[in-house]
């Protein structure tokens, strides 16, 4: 609904012009068991703690808010790691300049784009999925992280809301403490 508000205003189209269908989530994201969790995390090195990011890494996905956020979850959590998965987008290297910056180059890991295939595992091996998103046309990520039964924190804006529906945590775009209190929460 929320992309079908900006056609309507920003093409002028008429509102009884444009219909909203919803992305499905393929029937791949799913809880897995146990086992095969494990066999992941030993077979790719996954830490047995983490907070999981998929997408591109550019600057409207407000990623960097994720990795201050992580900063402040670390305090009271120093076994936890965080996992951004995604290609490189627009700007990526102000982001890889904070990640050194605050001595996190140990803690926050990079596997780059991950295939649709291997993405339920990453999600099933969460602790939790955050989406810090400040806007997306739909934000299938949050649709496939609940999917595997793991728990999202997203933002308010755009059409995170209507993704997550009631089974998301919903925070403002770009406010770290939120974020950081959202996902200890989670």
């Amino acid at each position: 609904a929320t992309t079908r508000s900006d056609v309507v205003r920003l093409f002028g189209e008429a509102g009884s012009k444009v219909n909203c269908a919803y992305p499905g989530v393929s029937s791949a994201f799913l809880p897995l068991p146990a086992e095969a969790v494990s066999n992941f995390r030993s077979e790719d090195q996954v830490p047995d703690c983490f907070v999981l990011y998929v997408g591109t890494l550019q600057p409207r996905k407000n990623v960097e808010t994720l990795v201050r956020a992580f900063v402040e979850l670390r305090r009271a959590r120093p076994d936890l790691h965080l996992v951004l998965a995604g290609a490189r987008g627009l700007w990526y290297e102000a982001l890889f300049t904070l990640i050194q910056s605050l001595d996190l180059a140990q803690v926050v890991h990079l596997p780059g784009y991950v295939p649709e295939a291997e993405l339920p595992l990453w999600y099933n091996a969460a602790a939790v999925f955050a989406y810090p998103s400040s806007y997306e046309g739909f934000g299938l990520p949050v649709a496939e992280a609940l999917a595997c039964g793991r728990p999202v924190v997203t933002t308010t804006v755009s059409s995170l809301p209507e993704a997550g529906g009631d089974a998301a945590l919903l925070v403002p775009p770009g406010d770290a403490a939120a974020l950081a209190d959202g996902l200890a929460r989670e």
